[in-house]
């Protein structure tokens, strides 16, 4: 039989475990300042309510892939209405080569969103504070609410959440939305 370890050296192992997961908690979580609505709409060129329709992967002039995402837009909240904008982010996965950017938000076919976007120098359009412009919309039963990392949650009851991460309905992001003077 084995002798048990003294406390102590198992209590400097938690500890210094527990470290490092706070600290890798904490680097990852300091990547953003989140931004209110209110802050995304001033800074956004363009708010859109739509469909992701296609998402594809293609490579740069560089050689490196990026990633096209053709939205169908039901109704523009900010900016020049319009039926389709594309969105430009770089990074993606290209045959045997995949590039991540960290924060980057992700867009899957047939997802119903609502996006703050800005123009890049060459005109495309990019995601606002990466993955804090994207909203994800959920329908459940007769509710309508958005998803975010940041802002906005469930409308199903269950525990306690922080004021930010209280539900979020659609028609009320769209009220803070067009409540911004520009």
């Amino acid at each position: 039989m084995k002798p048990a370890l003294p406390a102590l050296p198992r209590l400097r192992t938690a500890v210094g475990i527990a470290c490092v997961v706070l600290a890798t908690a904490a680097s990852i979580a300091a990547q953003f300042i989140p931004r209110s609505i209110e802050e995304l709409t001033a800074e956004a060129t363009c708010v859109v309510h739509g469909r992701v329709e296609a998402v594809e992967v293609l490579p740069g002039s560089d050689g490196a892939p990026f990633t096209r995402v053709e939205l169908a837009v039901e109704s523009t909240w900010k900016g020049s209405s319009t039926h389709r904008i594309v969105v430009t982010q770089a990074g993606g996965t290209l045959g045997s080569r995949r590039v991540v950017v960290s924060g980057e938000a992700t867009y899957l076919p047939g997802e119903e969103v609502v996006v703050f976007l800005v123009a890049n120098p060459r005109g495309e359009w990019l995601t606002c504070g990466m993955t804090q412009g994207k909203f994800s919309v959920r329908r459940e039963e007769s509710q309508v609410w958005v998803a975010h990392p940041f802002i906005g949650g469930s409308p199903k009851p269950g525990g306690f959440r922080p004021a930010h991460l209280l539900p979020l309905s659609l028609a009320d992001l769209h009220k803070r939305v067009t409540a911004v003077k520009p």
